[in-house]
């Protein structure tokens, strides 16, 4: 009757012997700054959530810091990075937004021995620096299968509205744009006209007005699609001119669903808060990593799904909506 012990025994001791005693595992001693926008912006609110989910599953800390919105902004974020490193935090996940004031300075971070990991912006960097990862969509492939959808709606001539020059995700998203459709137009609106719904509504219609052949708009943001689907209401072309954007809102979603904007694309800013904490972590306990950009986009929402999309969003603004 003793033999089935003796054997559960010895299959424990076997067991006991090839389980590391002193296996690094995640904690409360780890520590991530996520620096991305500020929260005022819905998308950013998803990124955190996603974050702080993580935090939670894998019980470590998470700061979530953002430049103030009347600062520069590259400056701002080279400002939180070097804060984050002297307050030795474990880890650092952000957005490379302005690549020639931040590489510097995550180099700095990643040789004073931090965990860094790009999320939402950086893939053509994180390598260069020495992040773990890049978390994120492809950029020119969100100008690409923009195009696409829009031509098989019958689009040809495009204007490509680009709210924030001289950023390196905006100008793939057009290049892309222009890659899929035969003619795109790019629209790049100084700061004060981004800005201003009436100005930026006004830059459109204009372009619309000098060009009666262009059947499409693709908007970088969610904010600017409503100023967009007024513009080409200002011009009486809602019969002709078709408008699709970028990421999401509450009123995006609506106007989706209800058949007034074709399309948005989606990058999941929930999921990128959540994998870049997750990826960071991993790192420091496991010496783990993924050897390729870990995507969370591009998405497409159009009218088969914007309706669930919208009852998802509802439990606590997950998919960027607001």
């Amino acid at each position: 009757m003793r033999k089935p012990v003796i054997l559960l025994l010895s299959i424990a001791l076997a067991a006991s012997a090839c389980t590391p005693r002193h296996q690094a595992q995640p904690g409360p001693d780890i520590t991530v700054s996520v620096i991305a926008g500020p929260l005022s912006d819905p998308f950013f609110g998803a990124l955190k959530s996603g974050a702080e989910r993580a935090a939670a599953d894998l019980r470590v800390r998470v700061d979530y810091l953002a430049p103030a919105a009347s600062g520069e902004l590259g400056a701002e974020l080279v400002r939180l990075t070097r804060s984050a490193v002297a307050n030795k935090v474990s880890a650092i996940a952000l957005g490379d937004y302005y690549p020639d004031q931040q590489d510097p300075e995550i180099r700095k971070a990643v040789d004073a021995g931090v965990t860094v990991v790009l999320v939402n912006s950086g893939e053509p960097s994180w390598q260069k620096v020495g992040a773990a990862a890049y978390v994120g969509q492809d950029e020119q492939r969100v100008g690409e299968l923009a195009g696409q959808r829009m031509a098989e709606a019958g689009g040809r001539r495009a204007l490509c509205v680009n709210h924030v020059p001289g950023s390196p995700i905006m100008a793939q998203r057009c290049a892309g744009l222009r890659a899929a459709l035969s003619h795109v137009t790019e629209i790049t609106l100084a700061s004060a006209e981004a800005t201003d719904p009436t100005a930026t509504q006004q830059a459109i219609s204009g372009a619309l007005t000098a060009d009666p052949l262009v059947d499409g708009v693709f908007t970088l943001g969610s904010g600017f699609a409503e100023r967009a689907m007024r513009a080409v209401d200002s011009v009486k072309r809602t019969d002709t001119v078709r408008v699709a954007t970028t990421d999401l809102s509450t009123g995006v979603l609506e106007s989706v669903r209800d058949g007034k904007l074709l399309f948005a694309v989606d990058q999941q800013p929930y999921l990128q808060g959540y994998y870049g904490v997750q990826v960071a972590v991993q790192q420091i306990a496991h010496g783990l990593r993924p050897t390729s950009p870990v995507r969370t986009g591009p998405l497409v929402v159009d009218r088969v799904n914007a309706a669930s999309v919208l009852a998802h969003n509802r439990d606590g603004g997950i998919r960027g909506a607001r």
